[in-house]
C-alpha cells in the first residue's frame, strides 16, 4: 500500500511538472479560437472597406467631359467578390436580404452583377457623395481582436471602420464564434452613413449582418451572408461614442 501511494504521488508530480507532455484541451482549443477570430476579424475589416465609396475623383473624367470609369479598377467588385467563396452552384443563395418580413436571396453571379450596376449608379451622383458602411464595436473587444492579431500574426490591424460603443452597450457589439477549425460565425449590427454636398453624414440603412465563414485552400471566405434591415429610425446613434470620420476610400487601398 505504501509503494503504491508513493507511486501516485510521483505520477501527479510528473503530471505537474510536465507541461509539455500532458495535453491542455482548453489552452489549445483558446489558441485556435484566437488565430480563428483574428482572421475572421481581418474579412469583416475588409467587407466593410470595401463597400465604401468616395465621388468624385479627378480622373473619372475625361476631356469631353464623359465618365471614364473601369469598375474593376476603380472601385472595389472585384475586391468585394474575392472576399466571397464561388465554390457553389449557381443556385446557392450567397446573400440572404431580409425587410420589413420579406426575404430575397442572390446568387454569386447575380451579387457581381449588381455591385457593377450599383458602382455605374454611385458614379453618377451629382457632386460631392460619400458613403461610409460601419460595424459597432466596444472598446474592450476592439482591443481584444487586435491584440490577438497582433500576438498571432504579428501585424498591427487597425478596425478603422469599426464605430466604437458606449461604456455598457454590449448587447450590440460584433460577435466572432468559431465552429471549429474549418468554420466560424460573425454577427455585427451596422449603420450606413452618406453625405453629399447639401447633407452632413446622416444614417441612411441599420441592422444586423450574420457572417458564416469557412476556411477553404487556408483562406478564409464569406460562404453566406445574412443582412436584417431595420428601422433606420431605431438605428442605436446615441449609443455610439461618436459619429465616423470618413476612412479612407476603398479605391485608394
Amino acid at each position: 500500500m505504501k509503494k503504491l501511494s508513493i507511486l501516485i504521488l510521483l505520477i501527479m508530480l510528473a503530471m505537474s511538472l510536465s507541461g509539455c507532455l500532458v495535453s491542455d484541451k482548453s489552452t489549445k482549443s483558446t489558441k485556435e479560437d484566437g488565430e480563428i477570430s483574428a482572421a475572421v476579424a481581418d474579412k469583416i475589416e475588409a467587407f466593410f472597406r470595401y463597400n465604401e465609396f468616395d465621388s468624385p475623383r479627378d480622373d473619372w473624367a475625361t476631356e469631353e467631359g464623359e465618365v471614364a470609369w473601369d469598375p474593376e479598377n476603380d472601385w472595389t467588385v472585384e475586391d468585394i467578390m474575392l472576399l466571397f467563396n464561388s465554390n457553389h452552384g449557381e443556385n446557392y443563395e450567397i446573400v440572404t436580404l431580409r425587410e420589413d418580413g420579406i426575404s430575397y436571396g442572390k446568387s454569386f453571379d447575380k451579387l457581381e452583377d449588381e455591385l457593377v450596376e450599383m458602382g455605374s449608379i454611385f458614379i453618377r451622383q451629382p457632386g460631392v457623395y460619400h458613403l461610409g458602411v460601419y460595424y459597432l464595436i466596444s472598446e474592450k473587444s476592439k482591443s481584444d481582436i487586435e491584440y490577438q492579431y497582433k500576438h498571432y500574426y504579428n501585424i498591427d490591424l487597425d478596425l478603422e471602420t469599426s464605430l466604437l460603443l458606449k461604456d455598457g452597450v454590449q448587447s450590440k457589439n460584433l460577435r466572432i464564434i468559431p465552429e471549429g477549425q474549418n468554420s466560424a460565425k460573425a454577427i455585427a449590427y451596422f449603420l450606413v452613413y452618406e453625405k453629399n454636398e447639401e447633407i452632413d453624414p446622416m444614417v441612411t440603412d441599420y441592422g444586423i449582418i450574420t457572417f458564416t465563414f469557412t476556411r477553404t485552400d487556408g483562406e478564409w471566405l464569406i460562404d453566406r451572408l445574412v443582412i436584417d434591415y431595420k428601422d433606420v429610425d431605431d438605428a442605436p446613434e446615441d449609443q455610439i461614442e461618436d459619429i465616423p470620420d470618413w476612412v479612407q476610400a476603398a479605391s485608394d487601398i
